[in-house]
């Protein structure tokens, strides 16, 4: 047992350079190297203070804020957990003003979709610097665990960076909402039109599509149509163009939603289901090749 160095022959068969089996011999060596007694108690010493002081599993929270913030999105906090209860009194939102923190009012509700999310709405301000604080133990999951403490500062983002429209509608009987759509046909913000019209303020810079929801029951939603109450569903109008906006920029759209057929409305680009054009080559090419003077041709088609 003293000994500090192992020698082992090992035998065994491999191949040779004429792929035969052949018998050979290898030798090895092992060798001890013994720690050091002062190395073997300092790891001794670690080892004891990792078990006595056990980590400490926190509620995790992943806000959406970044350092500049949309001045019309709310912030959103994930939690990693479902929610048991939230101490309201241990969660802030301050505002800079004059080199000192105030505090002001915002709202902090639960997702009525995502039960682990919650939403922090406040109006921000232009150029304006914020502070979000969550203390610790503040919200408690329904597993016990509790979180750490969270602070978080950003600023509003500057109104120069948006884009202001004001839609004038005309041919409306009755209460409605505006949609803006993305080139998805994705609904980015809403409107509602009151006395012919309706204001969208801060708006990225971009191109945009619009529609009109005819709102009769005023819940700001589209409602379907149900055959046994006898009941339409809800009138949507587009508007036939694309608009393009741009930073800084504020723009007055006046809209008649009558001017055109509902089926000429939708633009092309935001149709899902686009109509097939089909052209007939030899009537296109016999068209192509007749005489440019007047009276009537005798164009015949020939096809399989």
């Amino acid at each position: 047992m003293k000994i500090d160095t192992m020698r082992f022959e090992l035998t065994y068969i491999r191949p040779d350079s004429l792929w035969r089996p052949v018998s050979f011999v290898d030798t090895i060596r092992l060798v001890y190297r013994r720690p050091s007694a002062q190395k073997e108690e300092k790891k001794k010493k670690k080892s004891e203070e990792k078990e006595e002081t056990p980590t400490i599993q926190f509620l995790k929270i992943k806000p959406s804020v970044a350092q500049v913030i949309n001045l019309y999105s709310p912030i959103v906090f994930e939690f990693d957990q479902p929610i048991d209860s939230i101490d309201m009194s241990k969660v802030s939102l301050s505002v800079m003003e004059d080199s000192v923190w105030k505090p002001m009012p915002f709202t902090f509700e639960r997702d009525s979709l995502r039960i682990r999310n919650y939403v922090m709405k406040a109006k921000w301000r232009s150029q304006e610097s914020y502070k979000v604080s969550i203390d610790s133990a503040a919200a408690v999951s329904i597993y016990g665990r509790h979180n750490n403490k969270l602070e978080s500062l950003f600023k509003g983002r500057s109104v120069e960076e948006y884009a202001n429209m004001i839609v004038d509608v005309s041919g409306l009987d009755g209460p409605a909402f505006i949609e803006l759509l993305n080139g998805s046909d994705a609904p980015v913000r809403k409107a509602v039109v009151k006395n012919s019209s309706a204001k969208l303020f801060y708006l990225e810079p971009g191109s945009y599509y619009m529609r009109l929801v005819v709102d009769r029951n005023e819940n700001g939603k589209f409602d379907t149509g149900n055959y046994l109450e006898g009941r339409q569903p809800e009138e949507v109008f587009y508007f036939p163009e694309e608009i393009s906006l741009r930073a800084n920029w504020d723009v007055t759209q006046s809209w008649d939603i009558k001017e055109l057929p509902l089926y000429r409305q939708k633009p092309k680009a935001i149709t899902k289901n686009k109509p097939v054009e089909k052209i007939n080559k030899n009537a296109t090419n016999n068209t192509t090749n007749a005489p440019s003077s007047g009276g009537f041709q005798n164009i015949t088609s020939f096809g399989r």
